[in-house]
């Protein structure tokens, strides 16, 4: 409701406020004008912009601590601009830095990642302080004829992209140094006030994607609280918080011993195209399939065709699968009929009455931990023999059935969240194209 009284109120200003470029009175050379002039912009401003080259507004600084002075050090992050590297490296002190080498940002300059400024990696300090950053970066002063947020913003804008292709170099890594940088172009308008207005406008838009994205990662690290929190620790037999009027003491199980399960199938060679489509093919569901949210994608990539599905496996809707190469433990509950790959593993029934949910949520649970433990915190593969060693805890089956309804609703507000937070940046980026030239 949020976003919508939010889209509601952005639309009344947009009306209140824009005007479309169709309904400007141009005298002359129309068509060359009507270039120059982007399709939506506050009332009140006629001129058309112009393309300039940021050389014409921009010096180069960042002088070098070459004394190695004591200045609070700084990196640039593509989400939250100027980030302190203490902050950063999770507190830790980086006394052991050399920092003669570092670069000033003085307030009121940018810095930014030359690998890294087409993901916007760019930041304006506008922290009240004097701070330093690597070598590696650029900084950079521009002009008073500028606004700082107006730039910043077209920096972020997909047109900037653009231009960052047009003039970065490198063949693995593309880098975008100062010279290139000051020759790329940007709609220059010589009204300082409608820079102004349009760099407020966006910075609050952003401010509210900002509020919303710390929402959704709050609930992210809720469900990661409840994660610890309601399911047993290594070799106790309760959990630290439970639902009332349950009391008795979890099961511990091996995984092989509990439940029964088997590998997908499909036949070789994969390339062969008679496997996939025609007539009377369904989805067919592979490892690029498998959501981070328990669930398949809408459409699977591939549909295997009639004459294939025999040599596959047959998967009904609402069996939890998971992945057993690439992403590996990647968990989803089937929410259609599909044939699935041997690249995932299909659970088809259990000891004992199982809540799909639960299970679904333990097995994701039991993936994040020995993910954990492996080196650089990735699974590089996962045999039978070990999954089957996996022990899993299990309380009644109705404590089973109250956990996997809490944490199916937890997620589906963090699905609903992802999406309010989703539509905000993409009316940001439908903007970014419609207000600038």
């Amino acid at each position: 409701m949020i976003v919508v009284r939010l889209l509601k109120l952005l639309n009344e200003f947009l009306e209140n406020n824009m005007t479309s470029n169709n309904n400007l009175n141009v005298e002359k050379n129309k068509a060359e004008v009507s270039k120059n002039i982007p399709e939506l912009r506050f009332q009140g401003f006629i001129d058309a912009w112009e393309l300039r080259k940021l050389k014409d507004f921009t010096i180069k600084t960042g002088k070098e601590n070459s004394e190695g002075e004591d200045y609070p050090a700084y990196s640039v992050s593509n989400k939250l601009g100027l980030v302190s590297q203490t902050k950063q490296f999770d507190g830790s002190r980086l006394d052991f830095l050399d920092k003669t080498a570092y670069k000033f940002v003085n307030q009121g300059e940018f810095a930014y990642n030359p690998a890294r400024i087409n993901v916007g990696s760019i930041a304006f300090n506008d922290l009240g302080k004097t701070v330093i950053v690597s070598s590696l970066y650029v900084v950079l002063k521009i002009s008073d004829k500028l606004d700082n947020e107006y730039i910043l913003q077209f920096i972020k804008s997909i047109k900037f992209i653009e231009e960052v292709k047009r003039n970065t170099e490198g063949s693995v890594r593309e880098y975008l140094f100062f010279d290139n940088f000051k020759n790329i172009k940007f709609p220059y308008i010589k009204n300082l006030e409608e820079q102004q207005k349009i760099g407020s406008f966006f910075k609050q838009l952003d401010n509210t994607i900002t509020l919303h994205q710390r929402k959704l990662d709050k609930l992210k690290r809720l469900k990661q609280g409840y994660l610890q929190q309601l399911f047993p620790k290594n070799d106790e037999k309760v959990p630290r918080v439970r639902f009332t009027n349950f009391e008795y003491e979890w099961e511990l199980r091996k995984l092989g011993d509990y439940s029964k399960y088997r590998r997908g199938s499909f036949p070789q060679p994969y390339g062969n195209k008679e496997w996939y489509d025609g007539e009377g093919a369904m989805p067919f569901v592979q490892v690029v399939d498998v959501t981070s949210k328990l669930t398949l994608v809408e459409n699977t990539k591939q549909k295997i065709s009639k004459l294939a599905q025999p040599k596959s496996v047959f998967v009904p809707e609402g069996k939890v699968i998971v992945t057993l190469q690439g992403s590996i433990g990647r968990v989803a509950i089937t929410q259609y009929e599909s044939f699935v790959d041997r690249t995932l593993l299909i659970f088809d029934d259990y000891e004992k009455a199982t809540d799909q949910r639960f299970w679904a949520y333990t097995i994701q649970k039991k993936f994040e931990i020995e993910k954990l433990k492996a080196p650089g915190g990735t699974i590089k593969t996962i045999t039978k023999e070990a999954l089957s060693s996996f022990n899993v805890h299990l309380p009644q089956f109705e404590e089973q059935q109250k956990i996997g309804s809490f944490f199916n609703q937890l997620d589906n507000t963090i699905a609903l969240q992802q999406s309010k937070l989703d539509k905000l940046k993409s009316i940001k980026q439908s903007l970014l194209q419609k207000m600038f030239i």
